[in-house]
Formats: structure tokens, C-alpha cells, sequence
């Protein structure tokens, strides 16, 4: 015991597997956050710790000393624990008076981890002087505080309700009391700071079952001890008795995943003590999905029966991305603006294998036409779940001095205002159905823009605005909105692009090739199935390896 001003310390303690077996024995808290190595790996602290009430009991050695080995019995208490103490590390526990009273003496007490000087558990007790002396006869063995080992029981957050109680019988006399000894012995190294028989224990060892009462009845095992307050309920508490020991719950609050209880330890029709405790609720251990769930989820990705429009299908990436749906068992509505010939070929190849398309003339630039599509699509299908916005203008080079603003306006419109049209007309069916996917197709020319490209490179710019802001305003509605970022593919989109221009896009690729549409296709479908649906707001590149890098 060591003395700093009006601070007294007892310390250092060592905090080892021995001395928390013994709190086990003494209290019969064999949580398994404390006890079981399996279950403390898996705990928010990845290891056991050590029962926070345990450096609590030496808490009337310190109090014995700072009174001046005046007799004095604690009669009040509260604390909370606020870092855990990992078994093998030693502590000090201290006390420092703050104020005395006609209603006795207020102290401050702290335990810290010797050396760091972290704060570990924190409170306020109040102590009153006792005219008695404790006994402690000698021939009892030393015993625990239950008169019988309980289960653990192991409540979920989602279980526990308002009004719920658990309890046990508590025993207290020169058996306990020596046990209590023994403890304190083996971590002081049987040299304890006061005359044991000046040392009042009954308070702190009963309300040492308050952790018990947390760890292994309500909750349980899901149990972290956050706080708790005790105080004596009448005079002075008897060297022997018959007890039990009772909580109900109060509050549970669902957004700290915590619980308060009201508890009372009886004797007979007699209240000893009344107290409270606050416990955070662990969330449940993780559990793998299935072999048999995830071989469902490879087996169907989400997309079968699915609804999917998909503009400027009739050829390209577009129609890539149809056949690719359809192959998925999806029901694929094939939007073109002016060639019906190639959609049709596209929706009759998927037919004749077995598929679902269906064509549709609409010009995405026009809202008009675009509801009238949705319209349509509704009647026969009932809804829209996938939107993919692929429709483009051209790939024509302007030289940026050359450029109109209609040349401008004409990107702008198809592929910013189409994918807003297109947007706007399918949302409210997708919050009503309870989610949805949008996937814009964007080109890396953005990040890295090719000569004389400026309108494209304008109009797949605004589509990422799209894209993030559609993200963020639909998330809570279990709609995800992503782009494909392609480098180069050669499509009819791209077939005025030289020759040279694209063996040099190919000899700078790591992977010495370009994307093609099935490439982009796989991508798309991949942001449309369920494999994404935590996915939203971003971009998924299909580069080969070229940059930029998400």
C-alpha cells in the first residue's frame, strides 16, 4: 500500500488466470467471455478478460488504510467499467476522499493498469464507520457465494424484453468470508495491507454476484458488464446468511444494443441491498452461409424472371448485354430508337434458345416516349427490376475548335438526358417493389480523354454525376446505381477509330488486348445480379489492366 497525498494505492495487482479461477469459485461467474478461449477469440476484444468486478474487491483493504484503520463499512457504491483488463496484466486499485458528511464519507476510487496508467474502471463509494468487528473463525472451508453452480444462459439482443427476471440463492458466512481471504491472499502474496478482522466484506462479496447475475443469467454469455450502483439497503449486514439474489429488466435500448436492470438481493422478506447494472448485449458470433446457399447463389445469380430494359440494344455492347441476360434466364426488353432490323435479330436469337426479349421502339431523349415505353412494359410484365442505360450517339472525333454545341447537345441528350428519362420513368416502380438496379455504361475516356472527343467525353462525364447522385438519394430503398468503365471496345460505335490507334491501345494493355462487349457485358450483369447488392455509387472498370485504377 502506497500513499500520494490524500490518494491511497494498493498495487500492483497481478491479474492472472489463477486469480480469475478463484472469482469464479468465489462468485460462480464462469461467463464465457472470462472462462472459455474459444468464445473470448470470437468476442469483440478477440481474447478473455478478466471479470471487471474482480479488482472491485480489494476495494475495503484500500478503504480500511485511507480511513487510517478506523472501522469502516461501505455502504453505497457504483462504477463503470471502461477497458477491458486482458489476464496477465497487473493493476492498481486506488482510493482519494472527495468529501465527509453527517451521512458519512465520499470517496473517489479508480483502478488503472500499473505503468500505462490507463483508467479502467471508475466510480464512487460511500463508507460509514462500524462499531462492529468482522470474525473470521478458522476451520471453514472456503466456499462459494451460490449454493449451487448455475447454467449460462446465452439471451440474443432480440430476445430480451422489458419485464424479464432471473435470479439465484446466495449464501454468506465464515465459509464465503474465507474464500474471500484466499483471494485477496493469493494476489497480495498472502501479505494483506489490514487485519482481515477489521475489514468489512459482506457488501462488496454480495454485490460481487452482481456479475454473475450479468454473465451468467441476463443476458449471459452475449454479456459485456458496462456499469452498475449498489447501496445497503438497512444497517449493518450480517456475518451469516441466506439470500437470493434477483434482477429485472427495465430498459432495453435497440440503438446501444444494451440492457438496465433493477436488482435486489432478499433475505427472506427483508431487501439487504438494491442496486442496478447496465450491460452491453454482443452481437451473435458469425456464421458462414451454407454450402448449400452459396452453391444457390452460383446456380442463380438473381436474375431469372427478372425484368431488364436495356437501351441502344439493337447492337454492341448492348446487345451483348441482352443476349448475356437472357442466357441468365432474365426477360430482356430490347430498346432502339431506329434499327428495328438489328433489334429484331438480337430478340429473335433469343427467342429461338429459349429466351424472353421482346423490342421496343422508344427515342430516350424524349420523355414522352420513354413513359409510353415504361407504360407499355408494365402491362405485359408488371414492373422494370434492372435498368441498364447504354444508349450512345456516336463516336464521331471533332476537333474541339471544329465542335458545335450541337454537336454537344446531341451527346448530351441521348446519353445524360436518355439516362435521366429512362431513370425518372423506372424509379417509382423499383422503391415500390422494394429495390431495383440501375447501370450506366460510362467509357474510361472520361478519366483519360482521347483526341478530339470532347462532347463524348462531356456527356459520359455528367453520366458519373448520374450515377453517384442516384446512389446516394436511392440507397435506402434497396436500389444500387453503378457504372461500367470500359477501355476501348470494337463495336460499330468504334469502327472509325484507326487501326494504328488501336494496336497502340492493345501494346500498352498488361494483358497486350482489348475489352470486348462480352467482356462489358459480364460486368453489367454482374452489377444487375444479387453478387453486388451491397455495391452502389461505384465505377467497375474492365481495362485489362490499363489505368486509371479505382
Amino acid at each position: 500500500m502506497t500513499s500520494t497525498g490524500a490518494t491511497h494505492v494498493l498495487g500492483p495487482i497481478l491479474m492472472d488466470r489463477a486469480l480469475m479461477e478463484r472469482f469464479a469459485e468465489f462468485t460462480g461467474d464462469r461467463s464465457p467471455l472470462h472462462m472459455d478461449a474459444v468464445h473470448g477469440q470470437r468476442s469483440m476484444y478477440g481474447t478473455n478478460v478478466v471479470h471487471g468486478m474482480l479488482p472491485l474487491l480489494f476495494l475495503p483493504y484500500v478503504l480500511h488504510v485511507a480511513m487510517g484503520q478506523q472501522p469502516m463499512r461501505i455502504t453505497r457504491i457504483n462504477g463503470q467499467f471502461l477497458q477491458p483488463i486482458i489476464p496477465g496484466e497487473w493493476v492498481n486499485v486506488a482510493c482519494s476522499l472527495e468529501n465527509s458528511d453527517d451521512a458519512g464519507r465520499t470517496l473517489n476510487y479508480a483502478v488503472t493498469k500499473t505503468g500505462s496508467g490507463t483508467l479502467v474502471t471508475r466510480g464512487t463509494l460511500l463508507c460509514v464507520p462500524d462499531d462492529g468487528m468482522r470474525t473470521n473463525p478458522a476451520g471453514h472451508a472456503p466456499a462459494s457465494l451460490l449454493e449451487r453452480p448455475i447454467p449460462v444462459s446465452d439471451h440474443a439482443f432480440g430476445t430480451i424484453e422489458k419485464g424479464m427476471t432471473s435470479g439465484f440463492p446466495i449464501q454468506w458466512g465464515p465459509a464465503q468470508r474465507s474464500a474471500y481471504l484466499e483471494l485477496v491472499e493469493h494476489a497480495l502474496n498472502g501479505d494483506p495491507p489490514a487485519d482481515p478482522q477489521r475489514v468489512d466484506l459482506a457488501f462488496m462479496a454480495l454485490i460481487s454476484t452482481f456479475s454473475t447475475l450479468v454473465g451468467m443469467c441476463m443476458p449471459g454469455s452475449t454479456a459485456t458488464f458496462l456499469s452498475f450502483s449498489a447501496e445497503v439497503a438497512t444497517g449493518p449486514l450480517p456475518d451469516a446468511l441466506d439470500a437470493h439474489v434477483s434482477a429485472s429488466v427495465n430498459l432495453v435500448s435497440g440503438a446501444t444494443r444494451s440492457i438496465t436492470q433493477d436488482i435486489h438481493v432478499r433475505s427472506g422478506e427483508h431487501v439487504l441491498i438494491t442496486g442496478n447494472a447496465s450491460v452491453l448485449v454482443a452481437k451473435p458470433d458469425f456464421i458462414p452461409p451454407s454450402m448449400q446457399e452459396l452453391l444457390l447463389r452460383v446456380k442463380d445469380p438473381g436474375l431469372r424472371d427478372r425484368i431488364v430494359l436495356i437501351t441502344g440494344a439493337s447492337r454492341g455492347i448492348g446487345a451483348t448485354t441482352a443476349k448475356l441476360f437472357a442466357a441468365h434466364g432474365a426477360k430482356v426488353v430490347i430498346n432502339y430508337r431506329s434499327a428495328r432490323a438489328e433489334a429484331e435479330t438480337v430478340a429473335n436469337e433469343i427467342n429461338a434458345c429459349g429466351g424472353d426479349a421482346i423490342i421496343h421502339k422508344a427515342d430516350v431523349t424524349d420523355p414522352e416516349q420513354v413513359r409510353a415505353m415504361i407504360n407499355e412494359i408494365v402491362a405485359r410484365s408488371g414492373t422494370v427490376h434492372v435498368l441498364v442505360n447504354s444508349a450512345a450517339s456516336n463516336f464521331r472525333a471533332i476537333p474541339f475548335l471544329e465542335t458545335t454545341w450541337e454537336n454537344v447537345q446531341d451527346d448530351l441528350d441521348v446519353i445524360v438526358k436518355g439516362a435521366f428519362n429512362c431513370a425518372q420513368a423506372v424509379l417509382p416502380l423499383m422503391i415500390a417493389q422494394g429495390g431495383g438496379k440501375i447501370v450506366n455504361l460510362s467509357t474510361v475516356a472520361v478519366e483519360v480523354p482521347p483526341q478530339d472527343q470532347f462532347k463524348y467525353v462531356v456527356a459520359k462525364s455528367a453520366l458519373t454525376g448520374i450515377t453517384r447522385s442516384l446512389a446516394v438519394e436511392f440507397a435506402e430503398h434497396n436500389i444500387q446505381v453503378n457504372q461500367v468503365v470500359p477501355s476501348m471496345v470494337e463495336t460499330d460505335l468504334t469502327r472509325g477509330v484507326s487501326p494504328v490507334v488501336l494496336s497502340k491501345l492493345k501494346s500498352a494493355s498488361p494483358m497486350k488486348r482489348l475489352a470486348t462487349a462480352t467482356d462489358v457485358a459480364e460486368a453489367i450483369v454482374h452489377l444487375a445480379s444479387n453478387r453486388s447488392d451491397l455495391t452502389t455509387g461505384q465505377k467497375y472498370y474492365v481495362t485489362g489492366g490499363l489505368p486509371p485504377f479505382a
